[in-house]
């Protein structure tokens, strides 16, 4: 009996340690004083692919995103887009060459995401969750496991 509560309780530690260290979310984010609230998956994926610039509820909306080589970046389009980076590089490519689109700026790291969001009404991005703060609005939590993005 002592046996199994000493395994029970390892089981238990090894799972407090390795699952909210490794969990993290990515916060979408707008402009505090935008007038969304909220926004779904979907409606990110289509700002985000170029598909559109306007909202359901008709809000012009700006997307930015990370620098590559970040795993944030590579997580929201595994998560959100559902697509690998590289298919989006080659998607955009396309895009750009037929004069039909051009991509979300690129700004660097959350930091520089984060302030840029927070000094234009218009603006869409995401950073890490831990990162949120009054300067920004989160209308969406998008959640993934460090090293690899699951279902959340």
């Amino acid at each position: 009996m002592l046996e199994k509560v000493k395994i029970l309780f390892a089981i238990l530690a090894l799972g407090f340690v390795f699952g909210s260290s490794a969990e993290a979310d990515i916060a979408i984010i707008v402009n505090p004083n935008s007038a969304v609230t909220q926004v779904t998956a979907t409606e990110v994926k289509r700002l985000y692919i170029g598909k559109t610039r306007v909202l359901e509820n008709g809000t012009h909306l700006l997307p930015v995103y990370h620098e590559d080589g970040r795993e944030i970046k590579q997580a929201f389009y595994d998560k959100v887009v559902q697509k690998p980076l590289s298919r989006i590089k080659v998607y955009w490519s396309r895009l750009v060459y037929s004069g039909r689109g051009r991509p979300p700026a690129v700004l660097g790291d959350g930091a520089k995401i984060k302030a840029w969001v927070a000094s234009h009404e218009d603006a869409i991005g995401y950073i890490d969750r831990e990162m949120l703060d009054e300067s920004v609005r989160a209308v969406l939590f998008i959640e993934y496991m460090s090293g690899s993005v699951f279902a959340g």
